[in-house]
């Protein structure tokens, strides 16, 4: 299941679809921001 930017998926390392960059969420309450890397806004998680 994707996840976009803006979302609260919670804690954990997310993908991005785009590039591959990986994300790494530390708390549930943050927000997946879009990648650095290519500005894409949808991730899975690892």
């Amino acid at each position: 299941m994707p996840y976009r930017s803006g979302q609260k998926p919670g804690r954990g390392t997310y993908v991005c679809t785009g590039c591959g960059e990986c994300r790494d969420l530390n708390y549930d309450t943050d927000p997946l921001p879009s990648c650095d890397r290519c500005n894409n806004n949808l991730f899975t998680r690892y």
